[in-house]
């Protein structure tokens, strides 16, 4: 914020200097959520089924059975939130009473400002399920 507020009562010729006032404001703001999951499952079964006439073993009906089972999951919550503000404010109030030529000055003023923000979010997944199962 600038102010120029010359007050000049019976007081003939003051104030009458060039003024010159600026602002100049860079705001920024960067928020980012970031998330990278891999998931993997890898299964492999082998079976060798008997059960023929003097193996030893103890299966009726000589079958073999086999189960597999498997599961990936990912869950993910992202928040991102930016905000960017900027204010500038050039003020020129002289008061001149009773003063003659007071307050006769150039009064430049001038503000700039960059604003920027950004919010992003990013979320890589991948999940992959690998079954073998074989019967000899």
């Amino acid at each position: 914020m600038n102010v120029n507020a010359p007050i000049a009562i019976l007081s003939s010729g003051s104030n009458n200097g060039d003024v010159d006032q600026s602002n100049d404001a860079t705001t920024t703001v960067n928020a980012s959520n970031w998330n990278g999951t891999d998931q993997s499952i890898e299964q492999g079964q082998r079976s060798t089924g008997g059960g023929g006439s003097g193996c030893g073993c103890n299966q009726e009906g000589g079958g073999t059975s086999q189960d597999q089972s498997a599961s990936n999951s990912n869950t993910t919550d992202q928040r991102s939130k930016a905000e960017a503000s900027t204010e500038q404010v050039n003020v020129n109030a002289p008061i001149s009473i009773l003063s003659v030529g007071s307050n006769n000055g150039d009064v430049n003023q001038s503000n700039t400002g960059t604003t920027s923000a950004a919010a992003g979010n990013a979320n890589g997944t991948g999940q992959a399920i690998s079954q073998i199962a074989s019967l000899t």
